[in-house]
């Protein structure tokens, strides 16, 4: 087996897992030790949305510029 398929293989697994932790979780901890409303929880996931949106269409297109 390719070293490198199996690198981004588990890359890709502890990416996965972090995210699934990080969206099961988060908005417990938010709620039962910050305090936080459903409210102001869900406009806090909604910004970090928006701000992933953008980075992936900068990513897009910093890529097609540099030709990658």
């Amino acid at each position: 087996m390719d070293k490198k398929l199996v690198a981004l293989s588990v890359s890709q697994l502890l990416f996965s897992f972090a995210t699934y932790m990080h969206d099961a979780y988060l908005p417990v901890y938010l709620q039962d030790v910050l305090g936080l409303s459903n409210t102001k929880i869900g406009a806090a996931q909604g910004v970090a949305q928006m701000l992933c949106q953008f980075a992936k269409g900068f990513a897009g297109v910093a890529g097609d510029i540099l030709d990658c």
